[in-house]
């Protein structure tokens, strides 16, 4: 062969990498919508009546047990290091007492479509609050599923190769009921992905999923019940590796 063409073929290989690279890269840039969080929260004592308008959330609620009625207008974004947010001002008083005397700010993170916990709730004379976690009642997802979630594992992360509006954040993809879900490993090094929940468990105790460099596995994603459920998926050789496909009844 020639030399010419060992360059040719070389610089081919370079190219490929360089278009790997960079499609893997702007996936795990813009891999994200946002998420749709309108409906019922609810925490022991305090329930909330959340609505939203683009990234723009408002509720009215009433704090133990409506001891106080509280209103609340925030926005939703990517926190750097928090990933999935919101934050913003509330105002709150005694039932019937207008206008309210009481305001502050809250900012809070979103942990998935169903749950999102408070970083700080600040009010002027009194201590900063925090770990205060809500829960979607039902978990009703408006996010449009998916019928085939394709995940590679790319940098120590699991990187959704999907329709951005599916994935409301870089780390939870919503599918359909019985959804194939494809991990590729497109790192040079192994990965170990696992689940442990049921239906949807694979590498649980039973032998390894062990996935090399090209490697990929497939499955389908099941859910039995009537609300949409969250399926965890780990790596047991990298611990910081975490993803969460929801999936819908």
């Amino acid at each position: 062969m020639s030399l010419r063409r060992h360059r040719r073929l070389a610089l081919a290989a370079l190219l490929a990498v360089a278009s790997l690279v960079a499609s893997l890269t702007t996936a795990v840039a813009s891999s994200t919508s946002f998420y749709n969080l309108a409906g019922q929260w609810t925490t022991p004592g305090t329930s909330l009546t959340l609505r939203q308008s683009g990234r723009t959330i408002t509720w009215t609620g009433g704090p133990d047990n409506r001891a106080w009625i509280q209103t609340f207008k925030g926005t939703i974004g990517n926190d750097p290091t928090y990933g999935p947010s919101f934050s913003g001002d509330f105002r709150q008083d005694k039932p019937g007492r207008l206008p309210p005397r009481y305001h502050g700010t809250m900012r809070a993170k979103i942990d998935d479509s169903c749950h999102f916990t408070f970083r700080s709730i600040e009010q002027a004379g009194q201590p900063t609050l925090s770990g205060i976690s809500f829960t979607k009642v039902p978990c009703v997802v408006a996010t449009k599923p998916l019928a085939r979630l394709d995940l590679i594992l790319y940098k120590k992360r699991f990187v959704p190769l999907s329709n951005a509006a599916s994935c409301p954040a870089p780390f939870e993809c919503v599918v359909r009921n019985h959804a194939t879900v494809r991990i590729c490993n497109k790192d040079d090094f192994n990965h170990d992905p696992f689940v442990i929940t049921s239906p949807n468990q694979f590498d649980a105790g039973r032998g390894k999923i062990l996935l090399k460099p090209g490697q990929c596995f497939a499955k389908r994603f099941v859910n039995t019940g009537r609300v949409a459920i969250q399926v965890k998926i780990y790596d047991r050789i990298h611990s910081q590796e975490r993803f969460i496909v929801t999936v819908l009844p």
